[in-house]
């Protein structure tokens, strides 16, 4: 079955108003679509037939993959011992990309079915205990290790710069999580496929199911891999193209079909972790300063004004949503790279990873997501964020999109505007009998220092209706960046948004600090 015999069969099978086929042809169409998948050469391997597939699935009932819940006895560090042997490692004689493959264990006891795209064909790469490291005794106590399992998942090294020696700089690993990494950056915060439901109800946490990994051919920057995604409410298809780099790029492809109607359906989710940093009061008595994977969510919206929303670790769930039109970017970043503020020596905190996402096309009405969830330890995820479109997510619906995906260890700043780069929060001043808050926000010097400057930016600040600015002044710092800092009369009780810009000539030239205040749990 070439390209085109599929995608005919795929417009006939999956489009109503041209749909005449009776059940019996339906399902022989969906069988050659099934089986024509396992012997298509390599060229004709593209995302719309991963899609046939998740199409037909989605016909079917949810199917659970095969679980092993008694691995989920070997700990992290067993995980840590269990490893691949780089001598079993596909394409290793390419010298360039080569790939290597996770056992099944601890949190992940799923199996994700692998293959291997090359010379025109497609293979199973299929699960040999001698493919892994066995250390002599495990921590924990799995029982027998059956001889025929499967993967948990892969990650994929490639050198990152010109000359280097191949490292690791992709993984998938884990429900449809994947995370990628800069050269010189350590990972940090994930990647998902799709969230489902974030926080409104159970979340629904959908799988990779199976994964094609496609041969680079001498001479390509890129490796290409698929995967079909599943679960209750959806199935999909995911198209990946990653390249290494200073900043490591990914041009990402997505088709789901919806089995049910989702109430809150997230695209390009991307989740971190935030314990405290430079604002928090509370340390949770840790000695380190700062504790967090990203520090912040930019934003940019199709006027290009940029949004900085600094991360908290609030005392209860805060939910966030920035309503907008077709968004140019958003991300999670690590803003602050100064080790002195982690005092972290093994965890690097300071080179996590940022992670970029570009809308490739017009992705209508909808608003951009933060969750953050309170935490009292540094091994939880509990920053979310994504796209959720304004439009319902229906069952029996298709949704077709793509996006660029860019990790790297840059600020991502707009020369034109400046960055803000600290936020700090305490007590203010009393005015009238009211005591205050004082914001204090730092923005970072630019090609131009504000010493330098002819005029003084004005900061147009904004706040809810119950909350009222008693005070605020913008200062040069020794460094030559701006000090905005305002204090604020809040109720005790209930969020408050603030929001704050600067000005010259009625123009913006910062990015909009913007922030949700919870006094009864910040200002303790």
């Amino acid at each position: 079955m070439n390209a085109v015999t599929a995608w005919f069969a795929y417009i006939h099978l999956c489009n109503p108003r041209r749909n005449r086929m009776n059940k019996f042809q339906r399902r022989q169409i969906t069988l050659t679509l099934l089986l024509g998948l396992a012997c298509l050469p390599a060229s004709a391997l593209d995302h719309t037939e991963i899609a046939f597939k998740a199409k037909a699935l989605a016909a079917q009932p949810f199917t659970p993959p095969k679980y092993y819940p008694a691995l989920s006895a070997l700990t992290y560090d067993d995980m840590m011992a269990l490893r691949y042997r780089t001598a079993k490692s596909p394409w290793l004689e390419d010298g360039k990309f080569y790939l290597q493959f996770f056992h099944l264990g601890n949190f992940n006891t799923h199996s994700v079915k692998i293959n291997l795209v090359e010379n025109g064909q497609i293979r199973p790469w299929v699960y040999n205990k001698s493919m892994f490291e066995w250390p002599e005794k495990f921590h924990g106590n799995p029982g027998v290790i059956p001889e025929e399992l499967g993967f948990a998942g892969l990650r994929v090294h490639a050198p990152m710069h010109p000359g280097a020696m191949p490292e690791e700089f992709l993984l998938f690993l884990g429900a449809s999580y994947f995370r990628s990494r800069g050269d010189g950056e350590w990972y940090g915060q994930s990647a998902r496929a799709v969230a489902i439901d974030t926080v409104l109800k159970k979340e629904e946490f959908p799988l990779f199911t199976e994964i094609w990994n496609e041969r680079p051919k001498k001479g390509d920057k890129a490796v290409r891999i698929h995967a079909l995604i599943d679960s209750e409410s959806l199935t999909g298809a995911m198209t990946l193209d990653a390249t290494p780099g200073d900043a490591s790029v990914m041009r990402v492809q997505m088709t789901l079909h919806l089995r049910k109607t989702i109430q809150r359906l997230g695209l390009a989710p991307l989740t971190s972790m935030f314990e405290h940093g430079e604002m928090s009061l509370d340390l949770h008595g840790d000695f380190r300063p700062e504790v967090h994977d990203t520090d912040g969510l930019l934003i940019e919206t199709a006027s290009q004004e940029r949004i900085w929303r600094p991360l908290s670790n609030p005392g209860v769930l805060l939910d966030n949503a920035f309503a907008m039109d077709s968004p140019r970017g958003f991300g999670l970043f690590q803003r602050d790279r100064v080790w002195d503020h982690y005092q972290d020596i093994g965890a690097r905190y300071p080179n996590r990873t940022n992670a970029w996402v570009e809308p490739q096309g017009d992705w209508g009405k909808g608003a951009i997501a933060l969750i953050q969830i309170p935490t009292d330890n540094e091994y939880m995820d509990n920053v979310v964020a994504f796209w959720t479109p304004e439009k319902p997510a229906k069952a029996g619906d298709t949704l077709s999109y793509a996006y660029r995906m860019t990790w790297h260890g840059h600020p991502q700043r707009k020369a034109e505007l400046w960055m803000v780069r600290d936020t700090r929060i305490g007590r203010g001043d009393v005015f009238n009998g009211e005591q205050a808050t004082r914001f204090v926000i730092d923005f970072e010097p630019g090609v131009t220092p504000c010493k330098a400057t002819v005029t003084q930016p004005v900061p147009h600040i904004q706040t809810s209706s119950t909350a009222k600015i008693v005070e605020n002044h913008v200062d040069c710092r020794p460094d030559g960046g701006w000090r905005a800092a305002f204090n604020v009369v809040t109720p005790k009780q209930g969020a408050q948004d603030l929001s704050l810009l600067l000005l010259e000539d009625n123009k913006p030239v910062s990015e909009t600090w913007s922030y949700t205040f919870q006094p009864e749990h910040e200002m303790r």
